[in-house]
C-alpha cells in the first residue's frame, strides 16, 4: 500500500511495476480533524494502508481516511466497501481502520481500527457478525485485564492455523486470538431417524 499517493502498487519479485490503481474518494463526512493533511494532498481520496489477499488474488485494503474496508478485484476493479463505524452513547462514530487480514477463501474479513480500540468481523458481503476489544492498557508485570483490551491496534495476519495475530501498539505488544474464519471446523452430520 503506497499510503500518501492514495494508491495500491503490485510488484513483481524483480520489482518490476505490473498494477497501481488509487483508492476511490472518500464517502462525505470520513475525514476528521485528526488526520494530518499534506499540503499537496488531494482532498477525498482514500488512504491504503493495511493489506491482504485471498487465495483467488482479490486485494482488502483497509482506508482509515476513507473509514472503510475496500475489496478489490486482482486487476483492482472495486467490489466492496465496508463502513467501519458504530453509534456509542446516540453519537455516530466513524472508525480508523489500519490493519486487515482476510481468511484464503475470503469469507472472513477482520478489520482493526486504532480509533475505536476494536476488532471487526465481517463475511464474504461485508455483514458484521462480531466486534471485540474496547479501549484499555496492558502492563507489564500486572494481571491480564479481564475484558479484551486494545490501544490502538494496527497491523494484523491470520497464521496457517486460522488465528489471529493482532498489533495492539500502544500496548506494546501483539496479541493472538483462536478465530473463527468463517467456515466449520468439523461438520458433523445430524443421525439419520430409523426407518
Amino acid at each position: 500500500s503506497d499510503t500518501n499517493n492514495h494508491r495500491v502498487r503490485k510488484v513483481s519479485p524483480a520489482g518490476e511495476a505490473l498494477l497501481a490503481f488509487n483508492l476511490p474518494q472518500a464517502p462525505p463526512g470520513a475525514e476528521d480533524d485528526d488526520d494530518v493533511e499534506d499540503d499537496d494532498d488531494p482532498p477525498g481520496l482514500g488512504k491504503p494502508v493495511g493489506i491482504a489477499l485471498d487465495l483467488a488474488g482479490n486485494i482488502y485494503v483497509a482506508d482509515p481516511k476513507g473509514s472503510r474496508a475496500l475489496k478489490f478485484d486482482p486487476a483492482g476493479r472495486l467490489l466492496l466497501a465496508i463502513q467501519i463505524e458504530e453509534i456509542r452513547e446516540g453519537e455516530l462514530r466513524r472508525g480508523k481502520p489500519e490493519g486487515i487480514a482476510v481468511a484464503p477463501s475470503g469469507d472472513c474479513i477482520l478489520v482493526s481500527d486504532r480509533k475505536l480500540s476494536a476488532v471487526f468481523k465481517f463475511d464474504r458481503f461485508g455483514n458484521r457478525n462480531l466486534r471485540f476489544g474496547r479501549r484499555g492498557a496492558i502492563k507489564d508485570n500486572k494481571p491480564l485485564p479481564a475484558e479484551i483490551v486494545f490501544h490502538k491496534p494496527g497491523g494484523m495476519a491470520l497464521d496457517g492455523e486460522g488465528n489471529l495475530l493482532v498489533a495492539d501498539r500502544n500496548n506494546n505488544r501483539i496479541q493472538k486470538f483462536g478465530m473463527p474464519t468463517g467456515r466449520p471446523a468439523l461438520v458433523v452430520p445430524a443421525p439419520r431417524a430409523e426407518e
